[in-house]
């Protein structure tokens, strides 16, 4: 009794009397059927419940409602969804998962399962029951494809200056270490608008390197050091698909970026410049989940620091490679 996904994508908007205003059911059924129950008739399986050994699953449904849905009681929810089953020629819902509503992201109650053709009404005991065997596993299957709304993503690895920046005079040279290559970090929260393409958040990106400065015509003056350091706080807004072990975010924000150089001499005063402006941040990221919760990933990244004060400044382009883990809940 598997779902063939290939077939057909039915949006039920219930525009008659059953829609409240921005909350909808959703469903991807494997065919067209014709109506076989009206609404009341619809029996409800709730996830402790067994369904008949005899149901045919016709599809999948959900519930959907807009940021400014009304508030609904959940046996208003219910209602929606037998009138949502009905209408796809079903008689029987078998329910997946049920979130209640929170302050955070949900103001309303979410519903999913599987929409059910019953041909008798004998209930099975559980342990026994051929749908249970197969709600067992394609539970399972569901919790893999659909990805958490939240998560946050931590990474580290390789970043890179893209132009000269003017940290030392020309007569000066580096001795030891680079400024166009240190190491690079992110850190970010983001939120995937369930069954949408689309998401938002923010993300904190870093840059430090080191470097030893000396003179070109030889040891006419001390060495000294020269750290270099990135900050960058973006809000973000992002583009997303997932399969059922994968994840591709695609994410870009204006934000705001500290560009700092120290120089620490040795025979001298030390010295520190801070430069601050908006600045464009850029990335795109893969994620292999390797449990329902955490994945590892790989994300490409570009921090752009815009001159918006017109002082001729050069732009400052740091951009990087690295490796994290990412946290979904």
């Amino acid at each position: 009794m598997k779902i063939r996904t290939t077939s057909l994508l039915l949006f039920i908007a219930l525009l008659s009397g059953c829609n409240t205003g921005g909350y909808l059911v959703r469903a991807r059924m494997s065919d067209k059927y014709p109506v076989v129950a009206p609404p009341e008739m619809v029996r409800l399986y709730t996830d402790g419940e067994a369904a008949p050994d005899s149901s045919k699953v016709l599809g999948e449904m959900w519930t959907v409602y807009e940021p400014d849905a009304p508030k609904i009681t959940y046996d208003s929810t219910l209602n929606l969804i037998r009138r949502a089953v009905s209408a796809s020629g079903g008689n029987g819902f078998y329910m997946l998962e049920h979130r209640k509503p929170n302050h955070l992201d949900a103001m309303n109650h979410y519903v999913d399962g599987v929409v059910l053709l019953t041909e008798d009404t004998t209930i099975y005991n559980r342990t026994n029951n051929p749908f249970s065997t197969w709600y067992t596993e394609h539970n399972a299957e569901l919790k893999r494809e659909r990805v958490s709304p939240h998560y946050l993503h931590i990474d580290a690895g390789l970043s890179i200056l893209a132009n000269e920046q003017p940290m030392i005079s020309e007569t000066e040279q580096v001795n030891s270490g680079t400024l166009k290559r240190g190491v690079g970090w992110n850190a970010a929260y983001t939120y995937l608008v369930p069954y949408s393409l689309y998401g938002f958040g923010v993300v904190y990106s870093g840059h430090l390197a080191n470097a030893t400065i000396a003179d070109r015509n030889g040891a006419t003056k001390p060495s000294y050091s020269v750290c270099n350091t990135i900050h960058s706080v973006t809000p973000t807004i992002s583009m997303y698909g997932c399969s059922e072990r994968s994840l591709l975010v695609a994410s870009f924000g204006l934000g705001c970026m500290w560009n700092i150089v120290d120089w620490d001499y040795t025979e001298a005063q030390n010295k520190r410049s801070v430069e601050a402006d908006l600045t464009l941040y850029v990335s795109a990221e893969y994620e292999y989940r390797i449990t329902q919760n955490v994945g590892i990933s790989g994300r490409l990244y570009l921090n752009e620091l815009s001159d918006s004060n017109g002082d001729d400044k050069p732009d400052i382009m740091n951009g990087g490679f690295s490796l994290g883990l990412n946290y979904h809940f």
